[in-house]
């Protein structure tokens, strides 16, 4: 072989290693795909539904039971004893007898506003309350009958849920007249119940 035919065998050789290393290289490098367009939803964000839970609706009507939970439309008050605007059904049974010492039949007395000074009559007697707050305020007491008569005054304190208030009298004086002669007996302290009433005119 002259050197002509090996020169030639030489470069057909060197460019097969060539051709080889580029497909080599190619089939090892990672490949490029097409970026893949995403969905024309996918770029709008999803609504999210929200469900508003309705308040619930006021009522006028009077509670049916102690579980009616139903707010009232003057609004629902503070559950503490708040006296003033609010009628109230006061039980004043045992608060005081009649002279002549025969038992006292006491029938409770629904008030309209016990915010403003009030008088019960029970029994041939009368009860009257006079609020300062509140909370409570002073009472007087005057019975009379059979040539005598019966006088006990002090102050009321109010306490517990306005639904149901408990009263608390304190007698600061307590006496009785008869025949002449007066006798006074030590204070004495009395609790009665007063019971809110929704529809006041009704209940009187």
């Amino acid at each position: 072989m002259n050197a002509t035919a090996k020169h030639r065998r030489g470069i057909a050789s060197a460019g097969a290693s060539i051709a080889f290393a580029a497909l080599a290289l190619v089939a090892c490098s990672p490949k490029h795909e097409e970026p893949t367009a995403a969905p024309a939803s996918s770029s709008v964000p999803a609504t999210v539904a929200t469900v508003r839970e309705e308040e619930p609706k006021c009522s006028d009507e009077p509670r049916t039971d102690e579980n009616d939970e139903r707010p009232r439309c003057g609004g629902m008050g503070n559950p503490s004893v708040d006296a003033k605007k609010s009628g109230y059904r006061i039980d004043i049974a045992g608060v005081g007898t009649r002279t002549d010492g025969s038992a006292c039949v006491v029938k409770p007395n629904v008030v309209c506003d016990v915010g403003k000074p009030f008088t019960s009559e029970f029994c041939g007697g009368t009860l009257t309350h006079t609020p300062t707050s509140d909370k409570g305020g002073t009472f007087e007491m005057h019975v009379s009958g059979n040539g005598g008569s019966f006088t006990q005054s002090g102050s009321y304190t109010l306490g517990g849920p306005a639904e149901k208030i408990t009263a608390t009298y304190a007698s600061a004086k307590l006496c009785a007249q008869a025949g002449g002669r007066t006798i006074c007996l030590p204070p004495r302290t009395i609790s009665t119940t007063w019971t809110k009433v929704d529809d006041c005119g009704a209940a009187q």
